[in-house]
């Protein structure tokens, strides 16, 4: 994430906003997420070099461009062409050779991309057609429950055709951040602009931060390696 220019996937391109540790809005009623939870779902995802990777909900295509810099490949999907087209230009514009942006619906997944090491997505539930791309002991990270209540970040492993292992990890709520006072009646930021040095001092706090949080729940040794040792619950789920 250090490497990673947030400021470059908002509108604007606002340094002022972008590097603190919330979400901002992008337009169409869509945020880009806070960059905590970018992080988390990243390392909760164990990403490897040889990896594909199926993120449904490309927003802005920051969360694209972080995994594009650790996997094989980056297939995303988004369901409102304007911020597709959007994404898929600032990605491009970039140089991620290795991200393929699609606009659609990406609750059925993106078949002649997979099949998947890791999915992302923010739906809500699990479709089963993203659990049908994915690959045997690959792994699922998105948020379950009613987008109006609290939901959970879970984990979801297929440990063989047609059953996985789900464990959920925190609580969150992915609901469509849709006021901001630093945003003018045309949608652009109008905070005064600072200086760019935004991706290395964010990945530095939020380094801090996970280790805080593991200080908070008594779990250091365990947590500041791996988050997930927040597991609160593992089950066995069959997929009928």
């Amino acid at each position: 994430m250090g490497q990673t220019e947030r400021h470059r996937f908002i509108p604007a391109g606002s340094c002022s906003v972008a590097y603190a540790d919330m979400p901002v809005p992008i337009g169409q009623g869509q945020t880009i997420s806070q960059p905590f939870i970018v992080a988390l779902m990243t390392h909760l995802a164990q990403v490897k070099f040889d990896h594909a990777v199926l993120e449904v909900g490309t927003g802005s295509g920051y969360q694209a461009a972080i995994l594009a810099r650790l996997v094989r490949r980056v297939c995303t999907i988004e369901i409102v062409p304007a911020l597709g087209e959007v994404a898929a230009k600032v990605l491009g514009g970039l140089g991620y050779d290795n991200v393929s942006v699609k606009v659609g619906d990406g609750y059925y997944g993106w078949p002649e991309c997979g099949p998947f090491d890791v999915v992302t997505a923010a739906l809500g539930h699990v479709p089963p057609p993203l659990i049908e791309q994915l690959k045997v002991g690959g792994l699922l990270v998105m948020p379950l429950g009613l987008a109006s209540a609290i939901q959970q970040l879970t984990v979801v492993e297929k440990i063989a055709p047609g059953q996985t292992k789900t464990r959920s990890v925190i609580p969150v709520r992915f609901v469509p951040f849709t006021r901001f006072a630093g945003l003018n009646a045309d949608n652009r930021t109008v905070l005064v602009e600072q200086d760019c040095r935004g991706p290395t001092l964010l990945a530095e706090s939020l380094r801090l931060r996970l280790r805080d949080e593991c200080l908070e729940r008594q779990h250091l040794a365990d947590c500041v390696e791996k988050v997930e040792s927040r597991t609160v619950a593992s089950t066995v789920i069959d997929q009928a």
